[in-house]
């Protein structure tokens, strides 16, 4: 009950800077007084801008909910999707929590007219608990902080699903006064830990269980084991745009950009790590260095780099030219 009136206590002292410069005549038109957002992946191009509606009318949280249980739980998709990042790269294996990751790709940079906050709590059933907060401000017209926090926990319908994830980034994006130069920088982290079940052990128990109202009488494979993942990712993207300057005022020149060259530097690095303070012999099919308990860790960085080169008003088709040098490390 304390911890609850700490958080309602939390809204009322940050409700005004949330709704602070954006009122009812807020709308979606790509406006000065509109809260717009990018990506990195359409930044500069003209239809680059969206716009977020502030009112507090017909508006809609929604979260994805891709499992029959709770929110957090593993997920394999039987639909071909595309990987994490459209670049060429190592993957060591399929990351069954990717799609709940922040990733470079989905990292959203904004611009803001005033102080820009968006809370987000929701609450399920066995202590299902969702929190998501957005803070963004614009020190002037060219340069703008973003952060983002989630936090997403559970406690799950069957014994041992409980989990916990928490994701982190921070984003800012510059330009210069003339539009020849711009930055984004991106820095994101990761971190899922749950506990692993192994699944439960009788499966008419699961068929037959009309009569059985609390999931948690069943008994499940695995009672100690534990899986982390750990992600951390640095990306800085530099513009140099090519062009003719044009005179907006006396003293103000503009490039208006005919091509432009993009240099990224990024940094990237996961854990993987399993543990199991029990091991069960009827679950694994082989038990190879210790019979009592077992750890599995694999841990990947890279550090790289990619040149591009980008025709922006191309009539016929937008013309790129990417080149790639990157270099990997894996431990196990």
């Amino acid at each position: 009950m304390i911890c609850f009136r700490r958080f309602i206590t939390f809204l009322f002292l940050i409700s005004p800077i949330c709704f602070f410069g954006n009122g009812e005549k807020d709308t979606l038109t790509k406006s000065k007084n509109a809260i717009n957002y990018f990506t990195s992946e359409n930044f500069q191009n003209s239809d680059s801008l969206s716009a977020l509606n502030t009112t507090l009318y017909s508006f809609q949280n929604y979260y994805n909910r891709f499992a029959i249980g709770n929110n957090g739980l593993p997920i394999n998709s039987m639909i071909f999707y595309r990987m994490e990042s459209n670049d060429l790269d190592f993957n060591y294996s399929k990351n069954s929590y990717s799609v709940y990751f922040n990733t470079p790709q989905k990292n959203k940079y904004y611009n803001v007219r005033s102080p820009y906050a968006d809370i987000l709590y929701v609450i399920g059933s066995k202590r299902e608990q969702l929190f998501k907060m957005v803070f963004s401000y614009n020190v002037n017209s060219r340069l703008n902080f973003t952060f983002n926090f989630s936090r997403l926990r559970a406690d799950g319908f069957y014994n041992r699903q409980n989990l916990i994830h928490n994701y982190l980034s921070a984003t800012s994006h510059y330009s210069s006064k003339n539009n020849r130069y711009s930055l984004l920088f991106s820095a994101i982290y990761n971190g899922v830990d749950v506990a692993e079940n192994g699944g439960i052990i009788d499966d008419s128990a699961f068929i037959y269980s009309k009569s059985i109202l609390d999931r948690k009488l069943f008994d499940v494979n695995l009672d100690l084991a534990k899986n982390k993942i750990r992600n951390k990712n640095f990306r800085i993207t530099q513009f140099f745009n090519f062009g003719k300057s044009i005179l907006i005022n006396d003293s103000v020149k503009s490039v208006n950009a005919i091509s432009r060259i993009s240099l990224t530097t990024e940094f990237d690095d996961k854990l993987f790590e399993f543990r199991d303070e029990m091991v069960s012999s009827d679950f694994y099919n082989s038990v190879y260095y210790d019979t009592l308990k077992t750890y599995d860790s694999t841990y990947h960085y890279k550090v790289g780099n990619k040149l591009e080169w980008t025709r922006m008003k191309s009539k016929k088709a937008v013309v790129h030219f990417r080149f790639f040098w990157i270099s990997s490390q894996l431990e196990s």
